[in-house]
């Protein structure tokens, strides 16, 4: 049975309001699931995929909580009067304090051991912003197509300006001239075209990837220079600290300064990139949200299980037994092979 919460801050707006999914059975470990708002969408999210995702966790035993910040939804408060404002906002962690505030009194009034903290998009920048100032209060994130690219690029002077160890690089000097463009990405479809229907197109797929990933490891990362420098160095800090984070990618995200120079092969200790197909960047097409929402929850049960969930004691017992035999088995037929060939 949902709950309508009201939830008071200290200071700023007066109330947040959200909505509470209760746990199906009572779970020893009850750790929570706080959802901020997916971009400018209200708590339910688009096409109710917060809703959804709510219900699944609470039915196996997470507390799930789908929260409105301040000027969205039903909670009352004043945002930009335009769109570009409002993003610029979200982009360098303005709902962040909100968020913080929101986390520390769900975990005191319902005497939680942590949360762990998602969304959408401009939530899911708003997820990373409130996880560093929250330390061990935040137990993992869920990033649903996070975008470590600002919506315009900064200016000039803000450019020459910016200082920190990300080197910068010029999208133009990467782009080709047009003819060598257009017979490249002529040559590019054609060789997508034939690998598509290829038998090796996962593996080579995951070749590359391997191989793109394994030369980042020895090359310092090169961010384009509209990139969100304070949401990479966010991302880093929370990396370096072995912070379990779930991603889903869209097939419009940007890939590769996720995989290649934010989270390499070898920093992937606690991080989870999925790429979800064949839909949008809200996860509303395709079959986008029933994939994201079973990713969401085999991850969340398998790396948060409950303390009273049944444990597979026999199945890994036989799987143990079962690898040391076939060892034994391979070994057994090395020596009876050599003593054959000597004889």
């Amino acid at each position: 049975m949902r709950e309508i919460l009201r939830i008071d801050l200290s200071d700023g707006p007066a109330v947040l309001i959200g909505t509470y999914h209760p746990p199906r059975h009572d779970a020893t470990s009850k750790l929570g699931v706080l959802l901020v708002n997916f971009g400018q969408f209200d708590r339910a999210g688009p096409a109710n995929l917060s809703v959804e995702l709510a219900e699944r966790l609470a039915e196996h035993g997470y507390p799930a909580f789908r929260f409105d910040l301040p000027g969205l939804g039903d909670s009352p408060g004043d945002l930009p009067a335009d769109f570009e404002t409002y993003w610029e906002f979200v982009e360098q962690g303005g709902q962040a304090a909100w968020t913080s505030k929101l986390v520390a009194a769900l975990k005191q009034q319902f005497t939680l051991p942590g949360l762990l903290l998602g969304g959408l998009c401009g939530g899911a920048l708003t997820a990373v912003f409130a996880a560093t100032h929250l330390n061990s209060q935040v137990q993992g994130l869920l990033l649903f197509d996070i975008q470590p690219i600002r919506s315009r690029p900064p200016l000039a002077k803000e450019a020459a300006t910016a200082t920190g160890p990300h080197q910068r690089e010029s999208q133009e000097s990467r782009i080709p001239s047009q003819p060598a463009r257009t017979q490249l990405h002529k040559m590019t479809q054609w060789v997508r075209d034939k690998a598509r229907h290829s038998r090796g197109h996962e593996l080579l797929r995951h070749g590359r990837d391997w191989v793109v990933c394994i030369g980042a490891t020895f090359a310092a990362p090169r961010f384009p220079r509209n990139a969100n420098l304070p949401l990479i160095s966010a991302l880093e800090k929370l990396r370096d600290a072995r912070l379990p984070m779930l991603v889903l990618l869209a097939p419009n995200a940007n890939p590769q300064i996720l995989k290649r120079d934010l989270f390499p092969l070898n920093k992937r200790r606690q991080v989870t990139i999925i790429d979800i197909a064949k839909t949008n960047h809200l996860f509303t097409s395709g079959g986008g949200k029933k994939a994201a929402v079973d990713q969401v929850q085999r991850w969340v049960t398998t790396q948060f299980p409950p303390a009273d969930a049944p444990r597979r004691v026999f199945s890994c017992w036989f799987s143990r037994q079962l690898v040391w035999r076939i060892k034994q088995s391979a070994r057994f037929a090395m020596t009876s092979a050599g003593r054959i060939s000597v004889f």
